[in-house]
């Protein structure tokens, strides 16, 4: 068994990602949220003659009003160039407390004919961002949708395995962005979203200034998004672990492997079980905490309610 602490490109992905396939359906927890996040992608897909359509989560009452965010969001989505635009209407931080209108997004779903779906990142910090993630999964899981899910970042680095080189359009990013004036009047969104998109150009070509960063889950069916999310954010706690096998026989053939497990049993068994539970039980921590998080959210904003009426 050969402990080893792991190296930069097994976290970070060093070379620009292509574009999933189209056409897309995002999910933006508020109006501007899209944009934020992954304006330049929505750009640079559309450029390429992907169809794009969004879903608005929230109005957007709390940070504004209703109306000006929703003609804001037009706005911006005519210069990005998407499709058509959707609005659930839910209040602003009560996406965890409130049921989604399953029926309308099986009618968007069917209409849009999605074959990439973006979330927020699993990471994010406002609750509305985490919430929209973790019903938009449970809602797909009931269904069982079929499609690439891709992760956004918008108010910080989250974990990402593709990395979309945004350059060329910058500017339409920038300019969609200005389209949300209300929001960048309580603070410049703009100037967080650029510098994150700046940030992750590091491990990219000089040429490449500006890239927006996604999780892809490509695990397939083996194991949930929520899981497998974390899975990489435990490389970061444990050197990676690894055994090399004696090259016996095909991985199908069960008596090989037995052999092979009976053959190191003595030396490493425990060792690896310790090893598999340690791992386990982080993973579990790490998904309580994250359930836990969207209860405690739930429960201010019930009390928050309480305090108003």
């Amino acid at each position: 068994m050969v402990a080893q602490i792991i190296s930069e490109n097994d976290l970070l992905p060093y070379s620009a990602s292509q574009l999933p396939p189209g056409p897309y359906l995002v999910f933006a927890p508020h109006p501007d949220d899209e944009t934020l996040g992954m304006g330049g992608t929505i750009a640079l897909a559309i450029s390429k003659g992907i169809a794009v359509h969004v879903v608005f989560v929230t109005n957007g009452d709390m940070g504004g009003n209703p109306d000006i965010r929703r003609d804001e969001a037009m706005e911006a989505a005519d210069i990005l160039g998407i499709d058509k635009i959707f609005h659930l209407g839910i209040g602003d931080r009560k996406v965890f407390s409130q049921m989604l209108p399953e029926s309308f997004l099986d009618e968007i779903i069917t209409e849009t004919e999605p074959n990439t779906i973006f979330l927020p990142s699993f990471q994010e910090i406002h609750p509305d961002h985490r919430a929209t993630t973790h019903k938009l999964l449970t809602f797909l899981e009931k269904r069982a949708y079929r499609f690439e899910l891709w992760f956004y970042e918008l108010n910080r680095q989250g974990e990402i395995n593709r990395l979309i080189d945004i350059s060329s359009v910058l500017d339409v990013k920038e300019s969609a962005i200005e389209c949300y004036a209300s929001q960048l009047e309580q603070l410049d969104y703009k100037l967080h979203a650029l510098c994150l998109n700046s940030m992750r150009s590091i491990t990219l070509a000089r040429d490449i200034e500006y890239a927006e960063g996604f999780w892809c889950h490509d695990a397939g069916k083996s194991i949930s998004p929520e899981k497998y999310y974390f899975s990489q954010v435990l490389k970061y706690i444990s050197p990676s672990q690894k055994v090399i096998w004696a090259d016996a026989a095909s991985a199908n053939d069960n008596k090989a492997i037995a052999d092979k497990k009976s053959f190191i049993a003595p030396a490493y068994s425990n060792q690896l079980r310790r090893l598999r539970d340690k791992v386990n039980n982080q993973a579990a921590t790490l998904l309580s905490y994250f359930k836990l998080s969207t209860e405690l959210a739930k429960h201010i904003n019930e009390k928050t309610d309480e305090v108003r009426s």
